[in-house]
């Protein structure tokens, strides 16, 4: 009897930050290995502190007459987080590719421009993304009830640091290119360095109402 010929296997998924317990991911980013990497660690604080925003609202939605506009918020603050995790992800399987090529000297030239423009773009999209979160706990404050105000803060305190870790990461990435080749991502970056400190400023004023 012929021998059947063996079917196609899907390509196998890059591991995940999110299939692992807390406690691995934690070890893993104090150990000296390329994964997690700085970035993926900045994103998982960035989501953990999306998850605040998302306890914050879905408590009100228990509360009599919340405002309509929260379920809409709730779907996106949803997406919010998937895409942080995705960009979590995305900068460990980076981080790796980075540090195996650096092994390999005769990598063409044409791989390690893509690469390290990658290294431009992911914590830079990673940056985009969490200022969007800083964006809605400030959108989000008014409306949730008064129980989970201090989730809002909480959680707008952690994306705000996570936001100024991944511009640290930006700029140090940044620093090892020309001009012509940042110039974009340079004006990109004070943009959200702005961004991050008006929030600075909601959170000092939410810290100063508080201690009023």
């Amino acid at each position: 009897m012929p021998l059947r010929s063996a079917e196609p296997q899907p390509a196998a998924e890059p591991p995940s930050l999110w299939t692992h317990t807390m406690q691995e991911v934690l070890d893993a980013a104090g150990a000296r290995r390329s994964v997690p990497t700085g970035g993926s660690v900045v994103a998982v604080s960035g989501a953990f502190g999306v998850s605040l925003l998302i306890l914050a609202v879905n408590l009100t939605l228990t509360k009599a007459d919340p405002p309509a506009e929260l379920t809409a918020l709730n779907d996106k603050l949803r997406s919010l987080q998937a895409r942080i995790q995705a960009l979590g992800d995305a900068d460990a399987t980076l981080f790796a590719a980075f540090m195996k090529q650096a092994r390999q000297p005769d990598t063409p030239a044409a791989e390690e421009d893509e690469l390290r423009q990658q290294t431009r773009e992911v914590p830079l999209q990673l940056a985009r993304e969490l200022q969007t979160g800083l964006a809605l706990a400030q959108q989000l404050r008014p409306l949730v009830h008064t129980s989970v105000v201090s989730d809002i803060q909480a959680g707008g305190a952690i994306l705000h640091g996570a936001l100024q870790a991944a511009l640290f990461t930006l700029a140090n990435n940044l620093s090892s290119a020309d001009a012509a080749q940042t110039g974009e991502f340079q004006v990109q970056r004070q943009q959200l360095e702005q961004a991050r400190l008006t929030a600075q400023e909601w959170l000092e004023e939410e810290q100063s109402i508080k201690d009023g």
